[in-house]
């Protein structure tokens, strides 16, 4: 679990089992914030869509057109 803040309120995301060693705490807070946006938004699946996210930043990895346009939601 790890604490995120967003509009004035501390939420607790539970990160995905297992995580990636090569996640640093950044890329948790990073998960998380992506988390709470995806969820926000409403979509589908915001842990899928927020772990997408989370390795395109650190490998820049490409996904579906669907799942592209749905990372761009929050970009």
């Amino acid at each position: 679990m790890i604490r995120a803040f967003q509009r004035g309120v501390w939420h607790k995301v539970a990160l995905p089992s297992p995580t990636d060693p090569v996640w640093s705490k950044d890329h948790c807070q990073l998960y998380a914030a992506a988390f709470l946006a995806f969820q926000e938004k409403g979509l589908e699946n915001p842990g899928n869509l927020a772990e997408a996210y989370v390795y395109k930043q650190i490998y820049d990895v490409k996904f579906t057109k669907k799942v592209e346009r749905d990372l761009l939601e929050i970009a």
